[in-house]
Protein backbone atom coordinates (compact mmCIF):
# COMPACT_ATOMS: atom_id res chain seq x y z
CA UNK A 1 0.00 0.00 0.00
CA UNK A 2 1.76 3.07 1.03
CA UNK A 3 4.99 4.60 0.37
CA UNK A 4 7.56 5.41 2.89
CA UNK A 5 10.13 7.59 4.51
CA UNK A 6 13.54 6.27 5.41
CA UNK A 7 15.02 2.93 6.30
CA UNK A 8 18.14 3.20 8.40
CA UNK A 9 19.63 0.08 6.92
CA UNK A 10 18.77 -3.34 5.62
CA UNK A 11 20.90 -6.09 7.12
CA UNK A 12 20.84 -9.42 5.27
CA UNK A 13 18.89 -12.07 7.17
CA UNK A 14 18.34 -15.24 5.17
CA UNK A 15 15.19 -16.28 6.97
CA UNK A 16 11.92 -16.70 5.10
CA UNK A 17 9.52 -17.88 7.80
CA UNK A 18 5.95 -18.83 7.13
CA UNK A 19 3.66 -17.13 9.61
CA UNK A 20 0.58 -14.96 9.76
CA UNK A 21 0.61 -12.00 7.35
CA UNK A 22 2.62 -8.99 8.41
CA UNK A 23 1.45 -5.50 7.69
CA UNK A 24 1.46 -4.24 4.16
CA UNK A 25 3.16 -1.09 2.91
CA UNK A 26 2.97 1.79 5.28
CA UNK A 27 4.30 5.26 5.89
CA UNK A 28 6.82 5.47 8.70
CA UNK A 29 10.32 6.55 9.52
CA UNK A 30 11.77 3.04 9.13
CA UNK A 31 10.29 2.50 5.67
CA UNK A 32 12.29 2.83 2.47
CA UNK A 33 11.47 5.11 -0.43
CA UNK A 34 11.45 3.56 -3.91
CA UNK A 35 13.30 2.02 -5.54
CA UNK A 36 12.95 -0.65 -2.87
CA UNK A 37 15.92 -2.77 -3.98
CA UNK A 38 18.93 -2.42 -6.26
CA UNK A 39 19.04 -6.08 -7.31
CA UNK A 40 17.09 -9.33 -7.19
CA UNK A 41 19.27 -10.49 -4.31
CA UNK A 42 18.62 -7.29 -2.34
CA UNK A 43 14.91 -7.75 -2.95
CA UNK A 44 14.92 -11.28 -1.57
CA UNK A 45 16.89 -10.19 1.49
CA UNK A 46 14.53 -7.29 2.16
CA UNK A 47 11.46 -9.53 1.88
CA UNK A 48 13.12 -12.01 4.23
CA UNK A 49 13.68 -9.28 6.81
CA UNK A 50 10.12 -8.00 6.53
CA UNK A 51 8.67 -11.49 6.86
CA UNK A 52 10.85 -12.09 9.89
CA UNK A 53 9.72 -8.82 11.44
CA UNK A 54 6.09 -9.87 11.04
CA UNK A 55 6.58 -12.92 13.23
CA UNK A 56 4.80 -11.91 16.41
CA UNK A 57 6.67 -13.85 19.06
CA UNK A 58 7.98 -11.82 21.97
CA UNK A 59 9.95 -14.80 23.28
CA UNK A 60 11.91 -15.32 20.07
CA UNK A 61 15.47 -13.94 20.28
CA UNK A 62 16.01 -10.63 18.50
CA UNK A 63 18.88 -10.56 16.00
CA UNK A 64 20.89 -7.39 16.50
CA UNK A 65 20.86 -5.14 13.44
CA UNK A 66 17.81 -6.76 11.85
CA UNK A 67 14.72 -4.83 10.78
CA UNK A 68 12.77 -6.64 13.47
CA UNK A 69 15.21 -5.32 16.07
CA UNK A 70 14.80 -1.79 14.72
CA UNK A 71 11.01 -1.95 14.79
CA UNK A 72 11.05 -3.31 18.33
CA UNK A 73 13.47 -0.62 19.51
CA UNK A 74 11.36 2.17 17.97
CA UNK A 75 8.17 0.67 19.37
CA UNK A 76 9.64 0.54 22.88
CA UNK A 77 10.85 4.12 22.50
CA UNK A 78 7.43 5.43 21.43
CA UNK A 79 4.99 3.24 23.35
CA UNK A 80 4.70 5.73 26.23
CA UNK A 81 3.55 8.52 23.88
CA UNK A 82 0.28 9.98 25.15
CA UNK A 83 -2.86 10.00 23.02
CA UNK A 84 -2.51 13.73 22.38
CA UNK A 85 1.22 13.50 21.68
CA UNK A 86 2.97 14.27 18.38
CA UNK A 87 1.02 12.83 15.46
CA UNK A 88 4.16 11.56 13.74
CA UNK A 89 5.21 9.62 16.82
CA UNK A 90 1.80 8.01 17.21
CA UNK A 91 1.73 7.09 13.53
CA UNK A 92 5.22 5.58 13.74
CA UNK A 93 4.16 3.59 16.80
CA UNK A 94 1.20 2.22 14.85
CA UNK A 95 3.51 1.34 11.95
CA UNK A 96 5.75 -0.62 14.31
CA UNK A 97 2.76 -2.64 15.51
CA UNK A 98 1.81 -3.31 11.89
CA UNK A 99 5.27 -4.43 10.83
CA UNK A 100 5.57 -6.58 13.96
CA UNK A 101 2.37 -8.43 13.12
CA UNK A 102 -0.05 -6.75 15.54
CA UNK A 103 -2.61 -4.77 13.50
CA UNK A 104 -5.09 -4.97 16.37
CA UNK A 105 -2.78 -2.65 18.35
CA UNK A 106 -2.29 -0.27 15.41
CA UNK A 107 -6.00 0.22 14.76
CA UNK A 108 -6.97 2.30 17.85
CA UNK A 109 -3.95 4.57 17.41
CA UNK A 110 -4.74 5.29 13.76
CA UNK A 111 -8.49 5.63 14.39
CA UNK A 112 -7.75 8.27 17.03
CA UNK A 113 -5.36 10.11 14.71
CA UNK A 114 -7.86 10.11 11.87
CA UNK A 115 -10.43 11.88 14.01
CA UNK A 116 -7.91 14.34 15.36
CA UNK A 117 -6.19 15.54 12.16
CA UNK A 118 -7.65 18.25 9.98
CA UNK A 119 -8.38 17.63 6.31
CA UNK A 120 -5.33 19.63 5.19
CA UNK A 121 -2.87 18.11 7.64
CA UNK A 122 0.18 16.99 5.62
CA UNK A 123 0.30 13.50 7.16
CA UNK A 124 -3.43 12.80 6.94
CA UNK A 125 -3.10 10.79 3.72
CA UNK A 126 -0.39 8.67 5.36
CA UNK A 127 -2.58 7.97 8.39
CA UNK A 128 -5.47 6.96 6.12
CA UNK A 129 -3.18 4.71 4.11
CA UNK A 130 -1.87 3.01 7.24
CA UNK A 131 -5.42 2.59 8.49
CA UNK A 132 -6.43 0.96 5.20
CA UNK A 133 -3.54 -1.44 5.67
CA UNK A 134 -4.66 -2.20 9.20
CA UNK A 135 -8.19 -3.04 8.13
CA UNK A 136 -6.87 -5.23 5.32
CA UNK A 137 -4.69 -7.15 7.75
CA UNK A 138 -7.60 -7.68 10.10
CA UNK A 139 -9.74 -8.88 7.19
CA UNK A 140 -7.02 -11.34 6.13
CA UNK A 141 -6.93 -12.67 9.67
CA UNK A 142 -10.57 -13.68 9.53
CA UNK A 143 -12.42 -10.54 10.64
CA UNK A 144 -14.67 -10.78 7.60
CA UNK A 145 -16.08 -8.75 4.75
CA UNK A 146 -16.72 -5.59 6.80
CA UNK A 147 -13.03 -5.09 7.37
CA UNK A 148 -12.26 -5.73 3.69
CA UNK A 149 -14.79 -3.02 2.83
CA UNK A 150 -13.26 -0.59 5.32
CA UNK A 151 -9.82 -1.27 3.87
CA UNK A 152 -11.08 -0.38 0.40
CA UNK A 153 -12.87 2.77 1.60
CA UNK A 154 -9.86 3.97 3.60
CA UNK A 155 -7.61 3.44 0.61
CA UNK A 156 -10.01 5.48 -1.52
CA UNK A 157 -9.90 8.29 1.04
CA UNK A 158 -6.12 8.14 1.18
CA UNK A 159 -5.95 8.68 -2.58
CA UNK A 160 -8.36 11.61 -2.33
CA UNK A 161 -6.12 13.15 0.34
CA UNK A 162 -2.99 12.55 -1.76
CA UNK A 163 -0.87 15.71 -2.21
CA UNK A 164 -2.18 17.59 -5.24
CA UNK A 165 1.29 18.51 -6.48
CA UNK A 166 4.75 17.10 -5.81
CA UNK A 167 5.85 20.24 -3.93
CA UNK A 168 3.30 19.40 -1.22
CA UNK A 169 4.59 15.87 -0.77
CA UNK A 170 6.52 14.88 2.37
CA UNK A 171 10.09 16.07 2.73
CA UNK A 172 12.53 14.00 0.70
CA UNK A 173 10.04 13.04 -2.01
CA UNK A 174 11.04 13.85 -5.57
CA UNK A 175 8.63 14.30 -8.45
CA UNK A 176 9.32 10.74 -9.61
CA UNK A 177 8.72 9.40 -6.08
CA UNK A 178 5.42 11.27 -5.77
CA UNK A 179 4.25 10.04 -9.20
CA UNK A 180 5.41 6.44 -8.79
CA UNK A 181 3.81 6.00 -5.37
CA UNK A 182 0.56 7.50 -6.65
CA UNK A 183 0.46 4.86 -9.40
CA UNK A 184 1.36 2.11 -6.95
CA UNK A 185 -1.41 3.30 -4.61
CA UNK A 186 -3.94 3.04 -7.43
CA UNK A 187 -2.70 -0.46 -8.21
CA UNK A 188 -3.29 -1.38 -4.59
CA UNK A 189 -6.76 0.10 -4.67
CA UNK A 190 -7.61 -2.32 -7.50
CA UNK A 191 -6.17 -5.16 -5.47
CA UNK A 192 -8.30 -4.28 -2.44
CA UNK A 193 -11.37 -3.97 -4.66
CA UNK A 194 -10.74 -7.45 -6.02
CA UNK A 195 -10.35 -8.84 -2.51
CA UNK A 196 -13.61 -7.16 -1.48
CA UNK A 197 -15.49 -8.69 -4.41
CA UNK A 198 -14.14 -12.12 -3.49
CA UNK A 199 -15.25 -11.65 0.12
CA UNK A 200 -18.74 -10.49 -0.90
CA UNK A 201 -19.96 -13.62 -2.71
CA UNK A 202 -17.30 -16.30 -2.51
CA UNK A 203 -18.08 -19.53 -4.39
CA UNK A 204 -18.40 -22.70 -2.30
CA UNK A 205 -15.03 -23.99 -1.13
CA UNK A 206 -13.33 -20.96 -2.67
CA UNK A 207 -9.54 -21.11 -2.62
CA UNK A 208 -8.23 -17.62 -3.46
CA UNK A 209 -4.84 -19.02 -4.42
CA UNK A 210 -6.45 -20.97 -7.27
CA UNK A 211 -7.63 -17.63 -8.68
CA UNK A 212 -4.04 -16.68 -9.44
CA UNK A 213 -2.13 -13.50 -8.64
CA UNK A 214 -3.93 -10.30 -7.71
CA UNK A 215 -5.26 -8.16 -10.56
CA UNK A 216 -3.86 -4.67 -10.10
CA UNK A 217 -3.63 -3.28 -13.65
CA UNK A 218 -5.93 -2.84 -16.63
CA UNK A 219 -4.88 -6.17 -18.11
CA UNK A 220 -3.61 -9.52 -16.81
CA UNK A 221 0.09 -10.14 -16.53
CA UNK A 222 -0.22 -13.39 -18.53
CA UNK A 223 -2.78 -14.85 -20.98
CA UNK A 224 -5.92 -16.39 -19.50
CA UNK A 225 -5.74 -19.50 -21.71
CA UNK A 226 -3.38 -22.05 -20.10
CA UNK A 227 -1.99 -23.18 -23.47
CA UNK A 228 -1.05 -19.58 -24.34
CA UNK A 229 1.35 -19.17 -21.40
CA UNK A 230 4.92 -18.62 -22.61
CA UNK A 231 8.32 -17.67 -21.19
CA UNK A 232 8.91 -13.92 -21.31
CA UNK A 233 9.30 -11.32 -22.47
CA UNK A 234 5.55 -10.90 -22.92
CA UNK A 235 3.99 -9.97 -26.25
CA UNK A 236 2.51 -6.64 -27.32
CA UNK A 237 -1.07 -7.55 -26.37
CA UNK A 238 -0.03 -8.28 -22.78
CA UNK A 239 2.00 -5.10 -22.42
CA UNK A 240 -0.87 -2.98 -23.72
CA UNK A 241 -2.63 -3.73 -20.44
CA UNK A 242 0.43 -3.19 -18.21
CA UNK A 243 2.13 0.05 -17.15
CA UNK A 244 5.66 0.69 -18.33
CA UNK A 245 6.94 0.44 -14.75
CA UNK A 246 4.95 -2.72 -13.96
CA UNK A 247 7.99 -4.54 -12.56
CA UNK A 248 8.84 -1.70 -10.16
CA UNK A 249 5.21 -1.53 -9.03
CA UNK A 250 5.15 -5.29 -8.46
CA UNK A 251 8.30 -5.02 -6.34
CA UNK A 252 6.75 -2.21 -4.33
CA UNK A 253 3.57 -4.20 -3.70
CA UNK A 254 5.63 -7.20 -2.60
CA UNK A 255 7.42 -5.04 -0.03
CA UNK A 256 4.11 -3.58 1.16
CA UNK A 257 2.60 -7.09 1.40
CA UNK A 258 5.58 -9.36 2.21
CA UNK A 259 3.42 -12.24 3.45
CA UNK A 260 0.81 -12.17 0.68
CA UNK A 261 1.28 -15.14 -1.64
CA UNK A 262 -0.83 -13.71 -4.45
CA UNK A 263 1.16 -10.47 -4.46
CA UNK A 264 4.41 -12.43 -4.49
CA UNK A 265 3.01 -14.48 -7.37
CA UNK A 266 2.27 -11.23 -9.21
CA UNK A 267 5.94 -10.31 -8.82
CA UNK A 268 7.05 -13.64 -10.27
CA UNK A 269 4.78 -13.34 -13.30
CA UNK A 270 5.80 -9.72 -13.88
CA UNK A 271 9.45 -10.75 -13.78
CA UNK A 272 8.72 -13.32 -16.48
CA UNK A 273 6.74 -10.78 -18.55
CA UNK A 274 9.73 -8.44 -18.35
CA UNK A 275 12.04 -11.17 -19.66
CA UNK A 276 13.55 -12.05 -16.26
CA UNK A 277 12.59 -15.71 -16.73
CA UNK A 278 15.02 -17.25 -14.25
CA UNK A 279 14.06 -14.87 -11.44
CA UNK A 280 10.39 -15.34 -12.23
CA UNK A 281 10.83 -19.10 -12.00
CA UNK A 282 12.65 -18.70 -8.68
CA UNK A 283 9.67 -16.82 -7.24
CA UNK A 284 7.14 -19.36 -8.52
CA UNK A 285 9.18 -22.27 -7.15
CA UNK A 286 9.36 -20.60 -3.76
CA UNK A 287 5.57 -20.29 -3.78
CA UNK A 288 5.19 -23.97 -4.61
CA UNK A 289 7.69 -25.26 -2.06
CA UNK A 290 8.45 -22.85 0.77
CA UNK A 291 4.99 -21.26 0.74
CA UNK A 292 3.25 -24.61 0.29
CA UNK A 293 1.26 -23.88 -2.89
CA UNK A 294 2.02 -27.08 -4.79
CA UNK A 295 -1.72 -27.76 -5.03
CA UNK A 296 -2.37 -24.64 -7.15
CA UNK A 297 -2.89 -25.94 -10.68
CA UNK A 298 -2.10 -22.74 -12.59
CA UNK A 299 1.09 -22.23 -10.64
CA UNK A 300 2.26 -25.80 -11.29
CA UNK A 301 1.61 -25.38 -15.01
CA UNK A 302 3.56 -22.12 -15.19
CA UNK A 303 6.51 -23.63 -13.35
CA UNK A 304 6.53 -26.53 -15.80
CA UNK A 305 6.58 -24.17 -18.80
CA UNK A 306 9.34 -21.96 -17.39
CA UNK A 307 11.49 -24.90 -16.34
CA UNK A 308 11.35 -26.29 -19.86
CA UNK A 309 12.60 -22.96 -21.21
CA UNK A 310 15.63 -22.65 -18.93
CA UNK A 311 18.78 -24.02 -20.61
CA UNK A 312 20.75 -26.56 -18.55
CA UNK A 313 23.67 -25.09 -16.69
CA UNK A 314 27.07 -25.77 -18.26
CA UNK A 315 29.37 -27.87 -16.05
CA UNK A 316 32.11 -26.05 -14.22
CA UNK A 317 35.51 -27.60 -15.13
CA UNK A 318 36.76 -26.88 -11.62
CA UNK A 319 33.97 -28.85 -9.93
CA UNK A 320 32.60 -31.20 -12.61
CA UNK A 321 33.07 -34.95 -11.87
CA UNK A 322 35.44 -36.87 -14.06
CA UNK A 323 33.97 -38.90 -16.92
CA UNK A 324 35.42 -41.67 -19.07
CA UNK A 325 36.41 -39.03 -21.59
CA UNK A 326 38.39 -37.00 -19.08
CA UNK A 327 39.36 -39.37 -16.27
CA UNK A 328 41.92 -41.50 -18.17
CA UNK A 329 44.25 -41.58 -21.20
CA UNK A 330 43.08 -42.43 -24.71
CA UNK A 331 43.89 -45.73 -26.48
CA UNK A 332 46.69 -44.04 -28.46
CA UNK A 333 48.17 -42.70 -25.26
CA UNK A 334 48.03 -46.17 -23.70
CA UNK A 335 49.88 -47.71 -26.70
CA UNK A 336 52.52 -45.00 -26.64
CA UNK A 337 53.02 -45.43 -22.93
CA UNK A 338 53.32 -49.21 -23.36
CA UNK A 339 56.18 -48.81 -25.87
CA UNK A 340 57.88 -46.29 -23.65
CA UNK A 341 57.74 -48.77 -20.80
CA UNK A 342 59.96 -51.33 -22.63
CA UNK A 343 62.48 -48.68 -23.62
CA UNK A 344 62.77 -47.50 -20.06
CA UNK A 345 62.98 -51.11 -18.83
CA UNK A 346 65.88 -51.93 -21.20
CA UNK A 347 67.85 -48.87 -20.20
CA UNK A 348 67.32 -49.71 -16.55
CA UNK A 349 68.64 -53.27 -16.96
CA UNK A 350 71.76 -52.08 -18.78
CA UNK A 351 72.46 -49.41 -16.23
CA UNK A 352 72.06 -51.93 -13.41
CA UNK A 353 74.59 -54.34 -14.99
CA UNK A 354 77.22 -51.65 -15.40
CA UNK A 355 76.65 -50.53 -11.84
CA UNK A 356 77.11 -54.08 -10.52
CA UNK A 357 80.45 -54.51 -12.42
CA UNK A 358 81.83 -51.24 -11.09
CA UNK A 359 80.83 -52.19 -7.56
CA UNK A 360 82.70 -55.53 -7.76
CA UNK A 361 85.81 -53.79 -9.16
CA UNK A 362 85.80 -51.26 -6.33
CA UNK A 363 85.51 -53.98 -3.68
CA UNK A 364 88.39 -55.93 -5.17
CA UNK A 365 90.60 -52.84 -5.10
CA UNK A 366 89.86 -52.26 -1.41
CA UNK A 367 90.89 -55.79 -0.48
CA UNK A 368 94.12 -55.84 -2.60
CA UNK A 369 92.81 -58.04 -5.32
CA UNK A 370 93.07 -57.64 -8.98
CA UNK A 371 89.85 -56.84 -10.58
CA UNK A 372 88.36 -59.70 -12.48
CA UNK A 373 89.02 -59.81 -16.16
Amino acid sequence: MMGIMRISRVVPLLLLVFVNPAAAGVYGRLEKLPPVAASHRDMRLLLGELRDAGTHDEKRPVVAGSLRAEFIALRDQLKKTSGDGPANDLMDLAVCHLRLGQPELARPLLDSLQGRLEARDPIRFQVLANLATTYHELAVRGMGRDFAERAYLMQSQALKAWPEIASKAPQGWSLSTWRFLLHAERAQLKMLRGRLLEATNPPPRFDPNQAGPDMVWDGPVYPAAPEAYRPGPADRITWEGLPGDALDQARQLAVWFPMENRVFWLLGETLNAAGENNEGLRVLEELASARQMRHVRILARHIEVLKASVPPAEPNPATAPETEATSGPSQAEVSADFGSFWRIFSVGVGTGAIGAFLARWQLATWFGRRPPR
